[in-house]
């Protein structure tokens, strides 16, 4: 669209920032996880050990969120995150309390873009681990000396 039908129609008032187009994008992203994890929790082969696996990742790759799903947490019930997120998926506008209430699951650093993605979110959590004890040997071919 060139500049003069922009400013002709008045559609500049409706563009976002480069700021806005961050923020969008960044909780694009975060809902694209949250949608995963949500799809995760539903499929009926996952057992108790990942559930609890797929919360202690959701917990450190959203620091803010730890509170409310720590193991000791009464309820896990977040009803204006949720009704967020669903406006947002619906091109609903946010009332200022679930705008607050998303702002929550914004990481402390930018995410990565979303062509950079992972193929799953929580898939990290069910990665094994290099043992502490394991010792990398290096094995080198001395016979043509």
């Amino acid at each position: 669209m060139d500049h003069v039908t922009i400013s002709k129609y008045g559609i500049a008032r409706f563009m976002l920032s480069e700021s806005e187009t961050a923020q969008a994008t960044e909780l694009l992203s975060t809902l694209f996880d949250s949608h995963e994890v949500t799809k995760a929790l539903q499929d009926p082969t996952l057992t108790l050990i990942g559930v609890r696996r797929v919360f202690d990742w959701v917990s450190r790759q959203y620091p803010a969120m730890k509170g409310r799903l720590a193991p000791d947490s009464a309820v896990v019930n977040y009803p204006a995150l949720e009704t967020g997120i669903t406006k947002t998926i619906t091109g609903g506008r946010l009332t200022t309390r679930e705008q607050e209430n998303c702002k929550v699951l914004r990481p402390h650093m930018l995410r990565h873009e979303l062509k950079r993605r992972h193929a799953s979110f929580w898939g990290p959590s069910f990665r094994k681990r290099p043992s502490a004890y394991y010792v990398h040997v290096c094995v080198v071919d001395t016979s043509y000396v």
